[in-house]
């Protein structure tokens, strides 16, 4: 997906975390033709990564040792509010999972193993809506400058 700013052409930006080498390649092959993908193998270079290159969608695993996938959200969420997280398990009925959709913390599950088209469907949906919000948050301030 693409989205034009001053004329330029960007392409969005998805940061994928997974301590597992081949998911993250996976993610990758799958992604970098329509975005511009990130990676992280732990939640604290996640953080880091995150804030230098503000990612519209975070794709992370739930089970990652020192900090799992939802703590990485919540922390997301508490630094920039505005990225959606995509929460990848195996196990989406463990409450811990349930309880971080139920906040918001996460904007939607993949459960392994996940489907190409669906993967693509869900990143493409958020990547969208982040787009829209953006969009409506431009018009605000412009009408708010021109006194509308």
């Amino acid at each position: 997906m693409t989205e034009v700013a001053g004329g330029l052409t960007i392409r969005q930006r998805v940061l994928v975390v997974d301590d597992e080498v081949n998911s993250l390649r996976a993610f990758s092959r799958n992604l970098e033709h329509i975005y511009e993908v990130f990676t992280a193998e732990t939640a604290a270079q996640a953080l880091l990564l995150a804030e230098k290159v503000n990612p519209e969608v975070v794709i992370t695993d739930f089970a990652m040792p020192a900090t799992n996938g939802v703590e990485l959200a919540r922390e997301l969420g508490r630094r920039m509010p505005s990225i959606s997280v995509v929460m990848v398990t195996g196990f989406p009925d463990l409450p811990e999972v349930i309880r971080a959709h139920r906040e918001r913390l996460i904007a939607a599950l993949l459960v392994k193993p996940w489907g190409r088209d669906e993967m693509l469907e869900t990143v493409g949906q958020l990547a969208r809506l982040h787009a829209m919000r953006r969009d409506v948050d431009q018009l605000v301030s412009k009408g708010a400058a021109s006194g509308v």
